[in-house]
């Protein structure tokens, strides 16, 4: 959820007169019609959005998998 609130904040509140971010490539893609831009730009943030939810439950995995009962399998 971390990432989607930060690329959204970031097409709301916009770059801040820099032409970085992904929400930037996201908006900028759009405009222009490039659709191959836009579509790496979404495999992007699938891609980490996984990563990020796969380092979180592996974490949590370590650290409750001992003292918590839905980890006892």
């Amino acid at each position: 959820m971390a990432l989607i609130g930060g690329i959204s904040a970031e097409f709301i509140a916009g770059t801040g007169g820099k032409a970085s971010g992904i929400a930037y490539i996201l908006l900028m893609a759009g405009y222009n019609l490039e659709t191959d831009k836009l579509f790496a730009a979404l495999f992007i943030i699938t891609t980490l959005g996984i990563l990020i939810y796969s380092l979180f439950h592996f974490i949590s995995y370590l650290l409750l998998r001992n003292w918590h009962d839905s980890y006892a399998h």
